[in-house]
């Protein structure tokens, strides 16, 4: 047995249904307690909401808005003080941040510029050969140099040419 949807038992409650229809979700109800009692659970609350009266307040709202809407609009300006005054925040948040990260730089800065970078991680022999096997590129040098060789390496492949690692 197939019950009234939710939607079609307000739809009866609030008298939103033509003949047909009523006559075939009537028959249905005098058959089915399921349905009888949420459609008697939805009249009682439509009956509710039918007996609730909002009280739209003694103050007229409409009035104060009209006054706004006709009252020029003014534009404040701030002083020139105030905005130099932001300006000034700006501009020491910026040579602050400046001069933070130039020390910084100076102090992790070492003497010894020859010297590489030291690697985070030395891929072995059996990684290679299974990044190989996935169609992966095992990235070297961690220079420039290292990465353009790379790049250049890349898009010959792309071209048709062998990658040479």
């Amino acid at each position: 047995m197939k019950h009234v949807r939710k939607t079609d038992l307000i739809r009866l409650a609030s008298g939103g249904f033509d003949d047909g229809e009523r006559s075939d979700a009537e028959a249905h109800l005098e058959a089915c307690e399921a349905c009888r009692t949420a459609l008697a659970e939805i009249s009682a609350v439509r009956d509710l909401l039918d007996e609730w009266t909002v009280d739209a307040g003694s103050r007229d709202v409409w009035s104060s808005i009209e006054h706004r809407l006709d009252a020029p609009n003014v534009v404040r300006r701030r002083s020139w003080r105030r905005r130099v005054a932001s300006a000034s925040r700006i501009a020491a948040a910026i040579l602050l941040g400046v001069g933070v990260g130039h020390a910084a730089g100076r102090l992790t800065w070492t003497a010894d510029v020859a010297e590489p970078a030291p690697m985070i991680a030395v891929a072995t022999a059996s990684d290679e050969q299974a990044a190989m096997e996935l169609g992966l590129y095992v990235f070297d040098s961690p220079t420039p140099a290292g990465l353009f060789a790379m790049v250049h390496d890349l898009t010959n492949a792309a071209g048709g040419g062998e990658v040479t690692p």
